[in-house]
């Protein structure tokens, strides 16, 4: 989107096969999804002005990586592919469910989703950047969480912590009422 413009998109669906350049004004309204299906590696995402409603990233061997800051209205969905958060703030309202791989590349700016996390059979959440994680809803892991040496803050009321899987957090702070449901470890 070039500068000074604006792209409408209503509720209409938007693929996208490559690099994402917001320079303008993004405008959408609630049902609105953004898939990028790429299938190469190397994709940016730079958002710029306007939020994004629902993100899916569902390009088998795709990899994208933001270089802005992201926040998704609703929901985060990594089917396929490899979705890098980076130095940037990125925020996601609704629930995130990863089947793909989801990399928190670096410490630098907030991390938060508020809705539920969800780590599915053969998905991968790895924290390689050691970030600050902020999580308000529930924690499942049913596939590999590698959470970093950041400090994870999960607060809310009657939240859980649940999977086939351990979750191993280094650093945990919680606020309001949360419920291990599975295996916690905290070293």
């Amino acid at each position: 989107i070039g500068a000074g413009s604006t792209m409408t998109m209503g509720t209409n669906a938007l693929n996208i096969g490559g690099d994402y350049l917001n320079e303008g004004t993004f405008a959408k309204s609630t049902g609105q999804t953004t898939t990028f299906t790429a299938t190469g590696s190397g994709f940016s995402i730079t958002p710029g002005t306007g939020n994004l409603d629902t993100v899916v990233f569902n390009g088998t061997g795709g990899t994208w990586t933001t270089a802005g800051a992201l926040t998704a209205d609703v929901d985060l969905n990594v089917t396929a592919g490899n979705f890098t958060i980076a130095g940037f703030a990125t925020t996601i309202t609704g629930n995130t469910s990863v089947t793909g791989t989801l990399t928190i590349s670096s410490s630098t700016g907030a991390k938060t989703f508020t809705g539920n996390v969800v780590v599915n059979n053969g998905g991968t959440i790895n924290n390689s950047g050691n970030s600050d994680v902020v999580l308000s809803g529930n924690l499942q892991n049913d596939g590999t969480l590698t959470a970093g040496s950041g400090v994870y803050t999960m607060g809310g009321a009657s939240k859980t912590i649940s999977g086939a899987n351990t979750v191993t957090i280094p650093s945990l702070t919680i606020n309001g009422t949360v419920t291990n449901n599975g295996t916690l470890t905290v070293s």
